[in-house]
């Protein structure tokens, strides 16, 4: 085996030479293989892309979207400004939540297979210690947040919720017993959150032990407000958070808002009874996401201060609710129908509705129509008290809007694997919270992106990150690297996402 070079049209290509015996010719006889050119005024050889063996190859096209939308949001400027150290790592987890939706100690084997920032690799130890860094790091936590709700927040409506989150940790203090919103005996922490509604972003969040109420937790999330200055807020808020101190705290205060009345209050049954007979008048309608909306407004008065009382009934929504509990109760008595006794394990909540007798023939059964009646009296029915909003139409969009908040807590436990904390210690815990908070202000921008342009209808997030990660990015040396062709289905989602498609190297 031996080199040739040959000049053609003033390049010198050069040729490697492989000798072989030609049994059907019987005669020695050579084979060719151009390995490259020289370079002109340095005499290297400069190599053929089929002689190129690449060094490495890497998943690119996820970096690419997560690391744009980052950049886009000035999330990325955020993280660098107050953790100079660690933004890479902090963004490279986000970008591993968001891409595997597994938990956070897989991470390692994902970064050696994916294109990271500066190509750091997260082993298992790194994250451990990059949780205790972040969960000692309070003042920049802090600093952070009060940047990040000045360039987010100051023109929206910031609704506000709160879920639990459990762990089977016994080592962390923080960790209390109280009402589980999953319906898990397990001890919990409180994760209260403010969900910008115009730009569907999360602002900020705080925890609290798990045996704290809701109600105290505004008390709590109003001073945080203040202190980052985010003086142009509405809070938008469940029947959860209603209490009289509640609203009498904000009034005096200031803040601007609107929540929901629960029907357990003498407010809320009042006037839903004030407005049965009148709210279904159609000078008083509209259509909100194709449904008929119909509404009363009422003047208040409360702690020295103006409100608005809205009601709102939606027909369909009581006509759903009632077929649906009339079908429950009857495929409850299809069930026992013929029986002579109830089933002890039976534990199913329509039995209240129902009046049972023993005969003879087996179960006698009527239905308690005081007790259903009394069931369906407020279904279709929803009554909101604010300080701030005078149009009805304008105050159910806002209150509606508040659903992104529901969705980034299911979306943070389920989505971001944020349902189990799988540390031991409360520092970990701090750390690991706010790793998911930076992981779901990009997935929530993502989200919101694939509503607007119906990718939904196509694809989920999921599907998403498995297409973009067919685009590799490959490494030809030390100095160069090559995309690979990127695909129709890459095109249309990087094009629907309004991101730069990734430029060849």
């Amino acid at each position: 085996m031996f080199k040739v070079e040959q000049s053609i049209n003033g390049t010198t290509y050069v040729y490697q030479v492989t000798a072989y015996w030609d049994s059907a010719k019987k005669q020695s006889r050579q084979k060719r293989v151009c390995i490259g050119k020289k370079d002109p005024r340095t005499g290297e050889l400069i190599p053929s892309k089929a002689q190129i063996r690449p060094r490495g190859c890497r998943d690119y096209g996820n970096f690419h979207l997560l690391h744009s939308i980052a950049i886009e949001l000035e999330l990325t400027d955020a993280l660098k400004e107050h953790f100079p150290d660690t933004w890479q790592e902090i963004l490279t987890c986000a970008f591993y939540e968001i891409s595997e939706r597994k938990p956070l100690y897989l991470c390692e084997q994902w970064s050696e297979s994916t294109e990271t920032i500066d190509g750091i690799t997260l082993t298992s130890q790194r994250i451990s210690e990059l949780l205790q860094e972040l969960g000692k790091s309070d003042r920049e936590r802090q600093a952070f947040f009060k940047s990040w709700a000045r360039h987010r927040a100051e023109q929206e409506y910031l609704a506000f919720d709160i879920t639990s989150v459990s762990s089977y940790s016994k080592l962390i203090e923080f960790l209390e017993y109280g009402y589980n919103r999953d319906g898990e005996d397990l001890p919990q922490i409180n994760l209260a959150m403010l969900f910008g509604e115009t730009s569907l972003l999360p602002i900020f969040y705080s925890t609290s032990q798990g045996s704290i109420r809701d109600m105290s937790t505004l008390s709590n999330m109003i001073l945080q407000a203040e202190y980052l200055e985010m003086k142009k807020t509405r809070f938008v808020m469940d029947k959860g958070f209603y209490s009289d101190a509640n609203v009498a705290e904000m009034l005096k205060k200031r803040v601007k808002f609107a929540v929901s009345v629960p029907f357990t209050t003498l407010l809320a049954k009042r006037l839903v009874e004030k407005s049965r007979k009148s709210i279904c008048s159609p000078g008083k309608s509209f259509m909100l996401n194709g449904d008929i909306i119909y509404y009363e407004k009422y003047p208040l008065h409360s702690h020295n201060s103006r409100l608005s009382a809205f009601v709102y009934y939606d027909e369909r929504h009581f006509l759903d609710s009632k077929e649906a509990l009339l079908k429950r109760i009857m495929l409850l008595e299809q069930k026992l129908s013929g029986k002579n006794a109830i089933p002890r394990a039976m534990r199913d909540p329509c039995l209240k509705y129902l009046v049972t007798r023993h005969s003879k023939h087996g179960l006698l059964l009527h239905r308690k129509d005081q007790a259903i009646h009394d069931a369906l009296l407020y279904r279709g029915y929803v009554v909101i008290l604010s300080n701030d909003m005078r149009d009805p139409y304008d105050m159910l969009c806002v209150y509606r809007a508040k659903d992104a908040v529901e969705r980034a807590f299911d979306n943070m436990k389920n989505e971001l694997d944020l349902k189990r904390l799988r540390v031991h210690s409360e520092t970990a815990m701090t750390g690991r919270t706010f790793l998911c908070f930076i992981a779901l202000i990009l997935y929530s921008w993502l989200d919101k992106k694939m509503k607007e342009s119906d990718l939904y209808k196509r694809f989920t997030q999921e599907e998403v990150m498995a297409q973009l990660k067919r685009l590799k990015i490959v490494d030809l040396d030390e100095r160069r690297k090559m995309l690979t062709e990127i695909s129709k289905n890459q095109i249309y989602l990087f094009d629907h996402l309004d991101i730069a498609r990734p430029e060849p190297a």
